[in-house]
């Protein structure tokens, strides 16, 4: 049996942790440079603000005046996705994060559908007890019915859903949109073709699904039948790259600008690096531009380059150090820029580093240093400690009107409580 453990309106949920205050009122919060809604409390959502809808439309509304907003503030809400995911490691030897705010897990199989019923109590009521988020607990036999599990969860008083021994009692008028792993595409095709329902869906010949779709649909269809073909993936599987990217603020006309802002990324990505314990043997560096319509018109695009390095490498010196001489191919005179990004390809895991024969060899020193570094920055906040390369006033940094303090990441927006 597999539970998928699902955080209700997680970023709004975050949010309301230290501001109790928010809870009950319309809150949403904003994409990076406070663009457009993408978490939704459910009192915004009965206000008919979809996801997506950008913030100048929900400014411009009437009743704008009963609405919160809220910047993204992802340091807040990685930590808090970090804990719960912690607690669920307790109860399962297989877990799989699935997203920021989801986690499959693997439950004991041959208990009864009320043991499940209560495990699942108990998982949301210790995650609601331990950080405040709300939780949905969805349980079946796979992980395609866990996740309609999950989804039939949100609309009960519980908060929990176990799917029954017949699945086909529940799912069958569901619509086949919902079911994941069937893209829009793939709906937008069976709907064309009169198939609207699970009922439906589960009704087609699989001659037909393998002649006129593909093996993964026919996989999905199993799965709703309760034929297990997607295993539980380990939590430490090996990434193939790792990438850090924002959006401007304002845009930037500079060199100064796109190498400031590339130096920070990759510092962040080097952070990342050493967290994770892996290198990498280069990076790739990209900036995006806007189109321009005078005096004529010209295109958006982008440019890059690429930095392979001598050796895999995660200390910021040593990278900042190689990607310099590159940055300037990443610069037109003349565009308006509105995005930077690095991408670390090449991983390797510290304990599997080669040297190179004919470089200097690594020194100690280095790591020392970006031990203490690293844990200066995580004790006094992020950002305490940086290399001058990164820029000071940073004025291309995104925009965040509205953003919340990092109550759980940085010494100075701890939550003060008073004592009377």
């Amino acid at each position: 049996m597999i539970a998928l453990v699902d955080c209700n309106n997680f970023f709004v949920s975050c949010e309301r942790v230290f501001e109790p205050r928010l809870r009950g009122k319309p809150i949403g919060v904003l994409s990076n440079n406070d663009g457009c809604i993408i978490s939704r409390s459910n009192e915004l959502k009965a206000m008919g603000v979809k996801m997506c809808d950008p913030a100048f439309q929900i400014r411009a509304r009437s009743d704008a005046s009963k609405i919160i907003l809220r910047s993204s503030n992802f340091p807040l809400y990685s930590d808090l996705s970090r804990r719960i995911m912690t607690i669920l490691s307790m109860h399962t030897p297989e877990l799989e994060p699935y997203s920021i705010d989801e986690a499959f897990m693997r439950l004991p199989d041959g208990k009864t559908a009320e043991l499940y019923a209560q495990f699942a109590r108990g998982i949301r009521h210790k995650i609601a007890r331990w950080t405040s988020v709300p939780v949905s607990v969805g349980v079946a036999s796979t992980k395609t019915l866990a996740k309609l599990a999950s989804h039939l969860a949100k609309t009960s008083s519980k908060g929990t859903f176990i799917m029954p021994e017949n699945p086909m009692d529940v799912i069958r008028e569901i619509a086949i949109d919902e079911v994941w792993g069937i893209g829009r595409r793939t709906s937008a095709r069976l709907n064309r073709q009169g198939i609207e329902t699970i009922e439906q869906l589960l009704a087609l010949d699989e001659a037909y699904i393998l002649q006129h779709f593909n093996a993964p649909l026919r996989d999905t269809i199993e799965e709703l039948r309760g034929i297990a073909h997607l295993e539980i993936e380990p939590e430490d599987e090996a990434a193939q790259s790792v990438s850090v990217s924002r959006s401007f603020g304002t845009p930037v006309t500079t060199l100064k600008g796109i190498e400031e802002s590339a130096a920070y990324y990759t510092a962040i990505l080097a952070q990342k690096l050493r967290r994770e314990n892996i290198r990498a043997r280069g990076c790739t560096l990209y900036a995006q531009y806007y189109p321009e319509y005078k005096p004529v018109n010209l295109p958006a695009g982008t440019t890059s380059t690429q930095v392979v390095f001598t050796t895999a490498k995660n200390e910021t010196a040593d990278i900042l150090h190689d990607i310099r001489p590159h940055l300037a191919q990443l610069f037109i005179p003349g565009r308006r820029y509105k995005k930077t990004g690095v991408i670390a390809f090449g991983l390797v895991a510290d304990e599997l580093q080669q040297d190179d024969l004919f470089a200097p060899p690594l020194s100690p020193k280095n790591e020392k240093l970006y031990q203490v570094m690293d844990a200066l920055n995580q004790k006094m906040g992020k950002g305490t400690v940086f290399h001058l390369a990164e820029g000071v006033e940073r004025d291309w940094q995104m925009r965040s009107e509205f953003v919340s303090p990092a109550y759980t990441t940085d010494w100075d927006a701890l939550p003060t409580v008073l004592a009377r």
